[in-house]
């Protein structure tokens, strides 16, 4: 059974500004732990995403980690060779990024839509821009229903064996902004490092620090768009 007080540890070894990161949640691969929510009404695009992450172990296997319930199940995971990628269904929809095998170091995963059509067929850029070499960024084109009326997820995909193991932390959701990662980080010393979020969110924005030990899910944003933690 998870203990709700070790989700809120912080890991060691905080980065500069790792104030941010001191309420981080652990996801449990073993235990199938996830959260949801049911978008209410379709949202913009653009829109962007940023989390922080800390890998705990399981490498070697895909990992879910955003995903939207439609058919295609377009989700952003780990990778079985430990990239971060985009997921079509089961199948890798860009190649080339970093592999990310560290278990101490605190990564910055930013994924954006750019695209200017419905929800259903936007353009992605993602990046990991932090100190495994230089920032990476891929744009392509698939449907999707992200940040459309339907039902989302973080840590995983009910019903499909991709739980993650890792931690995360400063989970942010812009809808109808395409913004950069300097929005979410800076560089301390040569360190990708955590910064205040000070702009808006739009309807289906949220923010989630999982600070509050009696609701996981809380968003802090203002928009009360909370998640429900599921095998927690």
């Amino acid at each position: 059974m998870f203990a709700m007080a070790a989700a809120n540890k912080p890991p060691a070894a905080l980065p500069p500004g790792g104030d941010l990161l001191a309420t981080p949640l652990r996801f449990t691969r073993s235990s199938n732990q996830y959260m949801q929510r049911a978008f209410g009404t379709a949202g913009n695009t653009p829109w962007t995403l940023s989390m922080w992450v800390k890998r705990v172990g399981s490498l070697g296997l895909q990992q879910a980690i955003f995903a939207e319930s439609g058919a295609n199940k377009v989700h952003s995971a780990f990778a079985t060779n430990d990239s971060w990628t985009l997921m079509f269904g089961t199948t890798y929809l860009i190649g080339g990024m970093p592999a990310i095998t560290s278990t101490t170091t605190w990564f910055n995963l930013y994924w954006r839509s750019v695209g200017t059509g419905p929800p259903t067929d936007p353009k992605f850029h993602t990046g990991v821009p932090n100190n495994i070499g230089p920032s990476s960024w891929t744009a392509l084109a698939a449907a999707t229903s992200l940040n459309s009326a339907a039902a989302h997820y973080i840590g995983g995909i009910p019903g499909e064996a991709f739980f993650a193991d890792l931690y995360l932390a400063n989970v942010i959701f812009a809808d109808g902004q395409s913004l950069l990662p300097a929005d979410f980080g800076q560089d301390v010393g040569g360190v990708w490092t955590p910064k205040p979020y000070t702009g808006s969110f739009g309807a289906n924005g949220f923010h989630l620090t999982f600070s509050d030990l009696g609701m996981l899910g809380r968003d802090t944003s203002g928009n009360n768009n909370h998640w429900t933690p599921v095998n927690f």
